[in-house]
């Protein structure tokens, strides 16, 4: 989040993170952190995990979303 840009780690250490749900749970081998920018200031940072490899195509996605979330904050903002 630092360096203002997507990271997709692989492989992520066993107990790093837990997912919970009424079906189960179980760890994901997988994290996606993307970091959420306004006026080249981090603001927020979306983290997810996953069981299965992030793509590029979803790295690209997740970074499209990032951009519709800080207009979104931005605007509640403004018009608050």
């Amino acid at each position: 989040a630092k360096a203002k840009r997507i990271v997709n780690i692989k492989h992520i250490p066993d107990g790093y993170i837990k997912i919970i749900s009424g079906l189960g749970e179980a760890t994901p081998t997988n994290l996606l952190i993307c970091p959420i920018i306004h006026n080249d200031k981090t603001i927020a940072i979306m983290e997810l995990a996953s069981f299965i490899e992030f793509s590029k195509i979803e790295e690209e996605h997740f970074t499209n979303l990032a951009q519709v979330i800080q207009e979104k904050i931005y605007s509640l903002q403004t018009n608050s």
